[in-house]
């Protein structure tokens, strides 16, 4: 049964199941397995029904009548009799037995099955016959790997052992490393997201004590810096648990201390955002250490390189009121960034926000050149719109700014901002967007009906023509009934069917689909 051979032991006392194995990796997470089921089916098809017949009881939740009636049984024994009952019951129902160890928190677990469990799926997923998969079945491997993970450290914290939870997550990691390269990187993706949300349960749960251990061993741990994947994982979790004062100092020197390491490490991997994310957390923690302003710019200026570096600098020149510094810093990172328009438009926008305060002249040109950078951008155009009179801004500004920017993506949410529906519905029809005609045309359809009729009309025709199966047929159906709720939809589409009625008479799913309408 499946691709892998397991051993599986049934042991029955008086025609009854005392005690079921399988080595495979689903029971040892605690279920009983498919191979089980197969093995007493081929042995007993009774067995199979009163097993199913017993799940079903199991899952059947008790009315209130039967729970009073338990409870009333339960309590016409003695503590003896109960203890005796229990026995005998457990000696011949492993399940029961189980069942009351989990209960009472008393239920063992073999921390080496587990973990033996876990090689063999990250071997499975290692398999040359891995790659044999479809991507559904691969990712069904990868998340039967993150459920028994999860399920494990689950068990493990019932039973109040974090330090076992928590290594198990450790080991997984580190094990996870060792898998094939062409694999590596998507049971990583699997694995580091799974064991840093455990962290943040076994973390919660742990004393003070343990939690310390935790923290030691993860800035400690040379095995959890040399993959992107855990150090991101580590860096993260750390940061987000681990902010308080006690813990600040080593934390942000482990932080510089990977971020030194990393600065010029491209070949590592460690991704340019990742690194100018890593400086603004350290800001962060140096902020919440109390850092005084001076001593961040000295430490901006360590990292100059780095976009965030230079903007953090800037921001504490304008908050120290000095202006001219934190105009010349912005304009000098806008060079050294001019690879990366995201920073340069940043860059921009702090420089607008300087100049609001400064020089009104000089902000309204800044404000205008981001607009004209990226017009979809609408609180800066109603920021701008601000700064005019009613009567300036539709005579005077905005045809000139319309003229600038008439081409430009994002410039629909202007027209639509401004009421201007023939310019957007010229605009849909110069690109020929159906993307864009679907997102506006409820705030169009009362005055550009027939433009919109006629690019729906022009398409379906292009579409009828190369189309070759009912499913074809069927879409072209529905966006007909669309039409028909636009004026004139009715005649428009009554129209294209008596023409493909002529046209396509031969496609019987055609016309089976028209006559619908």
């Amino acid at each position: 049964m499946g691709t892998h051979l397991y051993e599986v032991e049934i042991d029955c006392l008086n025609e009854r199941v005392k005690d079921l194995f399988c080595s495979c990796p689903y029971f040892a997470s605690g279920h009983n397995c498919k191979h089980l089921a197969a093995t007493l089916y081929k042995v007993d098809k009774d067995a199979v029904k009163r097993m199913q017949a017993k799940i079903k009881r199991d899952e059947e939740p008790l009315l209130k009548t039967e729970t009073q009636s338990i409870a009333s049984a339960v309590n016409n024994v003695s503590m003896d009799e109960l203890h005796d009952f229990l026995i005998t019951s457990f000696e011949s129902d492993a399940e029961l037995y189980n069942s009351f160890l989990e209960f009472t928190n008393q239920k063992e677990v073999d921390i080496n099955a587990i973990k033996n469990n876990i090689v063999e799926r990250l071997a499975e997923c290692s398999d040359d016959e891995f790659y044999d998969y479809d991507d559904e079945d691969g990712y069904d491997i990868l998340l039967g790997l993150e459920d028994l993970l999860t399920e494990s450290v689950t068990c493990l914290l019932k039973l109040k052992r974090e330090k076992a939870a928590f290594d198990l997550t450790i080991f997984t990691l580190i094990e996870a490393k060792k898998c094939d390269s062409d694999v590596l990187d998507s049971i990583l993706d699997i694995v580091v997201d799974a064991s840093s949300r455990l962290w943040t349960d076994i973390f919660q749960q742990s004393s003070k004590i343990f939690r310390k251990e935790i923290f030691n061993f993860l800035i400690c741990k040379n095995e959890m810096q040399d993959n992107r994947y855990l150090l991101n994982c580590t860096i993260n979790f750390l940061i987000e648990n681990y902010n308080q004062r006690d813990y600040l100092d080593k934390l942000i020197e482990y932080c510089e201390k990977i971020l030194r390491r990393h600065l010029d490490d491209d070949e590592w991997g460690f991704y340019r955002e990742k690194r100018e994310q890593l400086f603004g957390q350290i800001v962060t923690l140096l902020q919440a250490n109390e850092t005084k302003d001076n001593e961040l710019k000295d430490f901006c200026e360590k990292y100059w390189k780095l976009s965030e570096a230079r903007k953090c600098f800037a921001k504490i020149s304008i908050n120290q009121g000095d202006y001219v510094k934190a105009i010349e810093v912005l304009e000098e990172s806008k060079i050294k960034d001019s690879d990366y328009p995201i920073e340069v438009w940043q860059c921009n926008v702090m420089l607008k926000d300087i100049y609001k305060r400064i020089n009104h002249q000089k902000y309204i040109l800044k404000l205008t050149e981001l607009i004209i950078q990226v017009p979809s951008q609408l609180d800066l155009y109603k920021e701008l719109r601000t700064q005019y009179s009613h009567e300036e801004w539709k005579e005077q500004y905005l045809p000139r700014l319309i003229k600038n920017i008439h081409n430009k993506a994002g410039v629909e949410k202007i027209f639509k901002e401004e009421g201007m529906k023939s310019e957007l519905m010229s605009l849909i029809e110069a690109k020929n967007s159906f993307y864009l005609l679907e997102k506006y045309e409820d705030f169009l359809k009362t005055t550009c009906a027939k433009e919109i009729l006629a690019m729906y009309t022009k398409k379906l025709i292009e579409d009828a023509q190369i189309a070759s199966n009912r499913k074809k047929y069927q879409q072209i159906a529905l966006q007909l009934q669309h039409m028909k709720l636009f004026k004139g939809g009715n005649q428009a589409v009554a129209t294209l069917i008596k023409q493909w009625q002529i046209k396509y008479a031969r496609r019987r799913a055609m016309m089976e689909e028209l006559s619908k309408i």
